[in-house]
């Protein structure tokens, strides 16, 4: 672990580490533990020694293996095995053990216990391959200790294998153990880092986040005082204030209120909603990693529209109130399994020709309109009339998909504020966006969460998204995260002295 930084007291590639000091801020506390350094989810499986070789086979034959780190250890397996045949010598498998124990060093520096299993001047004198597999027993040994319960139970298989005397120890076998015993030393070094990232460093980084977030942004774009050094920020706001009455400029003078609602509208109506006819927007600076969470935002926002937009067309179809599009549908077991369907099919275009694709989602429309209807049957002539609309909803053609854009809209505006008048009665989580692990109980900030999605989920089916109201949920709980981080963080060092300055002309 690299050198703690003395005044923040984390360690120094974490502390210069911006994606992940925002991917932390972003985090509520009782999610934590489910944070990676990587930013990817966590590697739950272990893999065994027998589908480790075999994926390094597959890789030979050609078949089925796409993977590019088992491509890349099967070619430096056979390097090794052919290198070694030619030699007749095994420098380079006394090499690869040597950076195994590197490895299992680094996990435990202060185990010097450990260490005595791992002797240099030990992997020098083997010379035969019964000596090697020795080494590479002991440094099995070695990683049981270090590995968690579960990541060890492979390594004791393997080590089962490895002394049992019918085991037949050839050159391919020990090359292709210490491949795989490196793979879990890598995998343990992770998993400590990941353990650490969620017990240790995740308390801290939200204790000094704000601080972190101002250094990176001044490593980045300069000094904060200077106003010009957030260009594409800036542009922002000069778009959000040109585009407001003179009657409400007055009252960003003299409410900081106003000033942060005009951001937060900003985000949604500008930003995560922006009309395709308004010109392009460079994202503003204070948003600089929320690019993947914006992407991810739009996306599901498109595809919501489309299949609320197609399930209203299968409720018409089938004679019913558009106020079923209001309900939840996870009561009632074979409406839900049709939600389900139509939603699976709507998400898959890429693995699809655009004629499946569009056939795909018309018999899913029609399935779901059957089971709207009271004789769970529609006419061919209902049926024709939903597969052109699939169509046009599918091809951006029909209008419908402008009313729920508006709807969608609203909801996600209504969320980002959400409590406006309650302020009293919720957990400081949801009125600021701050989490304070000194102050707030992580079992409260669960509850703030939970009411959130609860309300968020009511919005949206009281707009007839209820196919999505869940999915969409946690998107508007993410957009008010993002948004209200950027306040928490460049409010009052950035965004409220840009609004100020052109409220003032200068």
């Amino acid at each position: 672990m690299s050198q703690a930084m003395s005044d923040i007291d984390l360690p120094a590639s974490v502390v210069a580490d911006s994606s992940l000091i925002h991917r932390v801020l972003l985090a509520d506390p009782s999610d934590f533990s489910k944070l990676t350094i990587s930013g990817q989810p966590a590697d739950l499986e272990t893999l065994s020694f027998t589908n480790f070789d075999e994926s390094l086979a597959r890789v030979r034959t050609n078949t089925g293996i796409n993977d590019i780190s088992v491509m890349l250890k099967a070619a430096f397996r056979d390097r090794v095995l052919d290198e070694s045949e030619r030699s007749q010598r095994n420098s380079a498998v006394q090499e690869l053990l040597s950076d195994l124990h590197n490895h299992l060093r680094a996990l435990v520096p202060s185990r010097t216990d450990l260490h005595g299993l791992l002797q240099k001047e030990s992997i020098l004198q083997a010379q035969s391959l019964a000596d090697l597999n020795g080494l590479v027993v002991q440094a099995a040994q070695a990683l049981v200790q270090l590995e968690s319960p579960a990541r060890s139970m492979s390594t004791l298989a393997w080590l089962e294998t490895a002394q049992s005397p019918s085991n037949h120890v050839d050159l391919s076998f020990v090359v292709t153990s210490i491949l795989y015993l490196l793979q879990k030393a890598e995998q343990c070094q992770t998993d400590k880092q990941n353990f650490y990232l969620g017990r240790v460093w995740a308390p801290r980084i939200h204790e000094h986040g704000v601080a972190l977030k101002r250094r990176h942004f001044e490593q980045s774009h300069g000094s904060l005082v200077e106003l010009n050094n957030a260009k594409a920020t800036k542009l922002w706001i000069q778009e959000l204030f040109a585009a407001i009455p003179d009657s409400e400029r007055k009252g960003l003078l003299v409410s900081p209120e106003a000033r942060q609602a005009l951001v937060f509208r900003g985000w949604i109506d500008e930003i995560v909603f922006r009309p395709g006819t308004r010109p392009p927007l460079q994202l503003p600076e204070v948003l600089d990693h929320d690019q993947d969470a914006l992407r991810r935002i739009r996306s599901l926002t498109r595809l919501a529209v489309a299949g609320s937009a197609l399930a209203l067309h299968a409720c018409t179809a089938a004679k019913q109130s558009p106020d079923v599009l209001k309900l939840a549908t996870e009561d009632t077991p074979s409406l839900e399994s049709r939600r389900v369907a139509l939603v699976q099919a709507i998400s898959e275009p890429l693995s699809k020709t655009p004629g499946q694709y569009q056939d795909e989602v018309s018999v899913a429309v029609i399935n779901l309109s059957r089971k709207w209807s009271n004789s769970n049957s529609i006419d061919s002539a209902a049926e024709e009339t939903l597969r052109g609309r699939t169509r046009a909803v599918l091809q951006a053609e029909d209008p419908v998909l402008q009313v729920l854009e508006r709807r969608m809209k609203t909801c996600f505006s209504e969320t980002v504020t959400w409590p406006p008048e309650s302020l009293q009665s919720m957990p400081n989580v949801l009125q600021s966006g701050e989490v304070l692990l000194h102050q707030k109980n992580p079992a409260m900030i669960d509850q703030g969460k939970a009411l959130f999605l609860e309300r968020a989920k009511s919005i949206f089916r009281h707009n007839g998204l209820a196919f999505y109201a869940s999915d969409l949920s946690e998107s508007a709980l993410l957009a008010r995260k993002i948004i209200h981080l950027a306040w928490r963080v460049f409010g009052d060092a950035l965004l409220d002295r840009l609004i100020l300055q052109e409220c003032s002309g200068t």
